[in-house]
């Protein structure tokens, strides 16, 4: 399991505050810019809740399921379900999808539910856009 999030600002993990460009979620550890900051002793690292604007998210675990409390400047891929604000590229997920406006496409293996989507939606389960 590994979640790598690109940030250029102030990122909530978990309600720890983090200021890093690289965020990695690898074996239960998060690590930001290559320092290991999480799990603290007695402290789970997951699930992971991600406040603020990234640049990209890659996720890679099936049963890891990423929520950003922001919008994402590029592309989203996930193996799980993804749940977020504003993502300017494409979504691509195993699970469902859950956000505002995509620039891009969206394909996902469950169900969509987004706002305005500037490419084709293909989805293994139900699909509601406007």
């Amino acid at each position: 399991m590994r979640v790598v999030v690109n940030t250029g600002n102030s990122t909530v993990i978990n309600g720890n505050n983090i200021v890093g460009n690289n965020v990695v979620v690898a074996n239960g550890r998060v690590y930001v810019d290559g320092i290991e900051q999480f799990p603290r002793e007695g402290e789970a690292a997951l699930p992971i809740e991600i406040h603020g604007t990234v640049g990209g998210l890659t996720v890679n675990g099936s049963n890891m399921n990423v929520s950003i409390k922001g919008n994402v400047h590029g592309s989203v891929t996930s193996e799980g379900s993804v749940d977020c604000g504003n993502v300017n590229c494409d979504v691509r997920s195993g699970g469902s999808v859950n956000c505002d406006n995509v620039g891009g496409s969206v394909f996902a293996g469950g169900s969509v539910n987004c706002d305005d989507v500037g490419g084709s939606v293909s989805a293994g389960g139900s699909v509601r856009h406007s």
